[in-house]
C-alpha cells in the first residue's frame, strides 16, 4: 500500500479537529480518503480534497491527533502511520455521505467573498461573551446580502455585520442540484462583487 501526500491545503481541515480535555477523544483524528482529508467535529464536518499528484489511499485511513501535530506543510505521510477507518474504542468514524447534505434538497443559496465573510466572522466571535460562540446568519435575496448577528445578554455589546453576495453563474462551485448545474453557463463566468447602496442622510452630495 503507497503512502500518501499531503499539502497545506489539506491540512487547513485540522483547525476543525476537536481539541482539549473536554473534546471527544475518538474525533481526535483526520480522515483521508479519495474524497479528500476530513476532519470531524460534534457540530459539522470539514474536507479539502487531495492534491492532484497524491495518489488516494487503498480505502480510508485515519491519521491520529498525535501524527497530525508533527506534520505540516507538504508533506509525506506514511502508511504505517495510519490505521483503518473504522469505527473502534479508539475512534469513531461517522458515515461522510449521510452529513453532508444532499444538493437537491437545498433551498437557498448566497455566494460571497470569503475572506470578507471570515473577517466578520472573526470580528463577531471576538465581541461574543457566549461560551458557545452564538452567531445567527439571515440571509435577504431581495437584497442580495446576509447578516451577521451575535447572541449577547442584556447590557453586554451587540455586534452586527452585512455582506454583500457576490455574482456568479457559472458550474465551478460543486454541491448545487443537477438541474441547477444542467442551467448554469460553462462560458467560463467569473465570480463578479457588487456593493452596498451608500445613502448619505446629510450635507451635499456629490458625484463620484
Amino acid at each position: 500500500m503507497d503512502d500518501f501526500v499531503l499539502n497545506e491545503k489539506c491540512l487547513e481541515v485540522k483547525t476543525f479537529m476537536p481539541r482539549g480535555k473536554r473534546a471527544n477523544p475518538r474525533l481526535k483524528y483526520l480522515a483521508v480518503s479519495k474524497q479528500g482529508v476530513t476532519a470531524f467535529h460534534p457540530q459539522g464536518i470539514m474536507r479539502v480534497s487531495l492534491p492532484p499528484d497524491s495518489p488516494a489511499p487503498k480505502g480510508s485511513r485515519l491519521i491520529p491527533q498525535k501524527v497530525v501535530d508533527k506534520i505540516g506543510g507538504d508533506c509525506k505521510v506514511s502508511i504505517e502511520e495510519t490505521v483503518p477507518a473504522h469505527t473502534t474504542p479508539d475512534f469513531l468514524v461517522p458515515e461522510i455521505n449521510s452529513i453532508i447534505p444532499d444538493p437537491d434538497e437545498q433551498t437557498a443559496t448566497i455566494t460571497v467573498n470569503g475572506e470578507l465573510l471570515l473577517r466578520l466572522i472573526k470580528a463577531a466571535v471576538a465581541v461574543s461573551e457566549d461560551p458557545e460562540k452564538t452567531i445567527r446568519i439571515r440571509h435577504f435575496p431581495n437584497e442580495a446580502k446576509i447578516r451577521i448577528d451575535i447572541y449577547r445578554e442584556p447590557g453586554k455589546q451587540e455586534f452586527v455585520g452585512v455582506l454583500c453576495e457576490l455574482e456568479y453563474y457559472g458550474d465551478m462551485i460543486p454541491g448545487d442540484r443537477n438541474e441547477v448545474v444542467d442551467a448554469l453557463k460553462k462560458s467560463g463566468d467569473k465570480p463578479k462583487p457588487t456593493s452596498l447602496t451608500l445613502r448619505t442622510n446629510a450635507g451635499r452630495k456629490f458625484r463620484s
